[in-house]
């Protein structure tokens, strides 16, 4: 179950993380 969190966190982060990248 952690690992599932885990790995759901980290997707949300990445996704976040190219939305900003793709702005700039």
């Amino acid at each position: 179950m952690l690992l599932n969190e885990v790995s759901f966190v980290s997707f949300s982060v990445s996704s976040f993380f190219w939305q900003v990248l793709g702005e700039c």
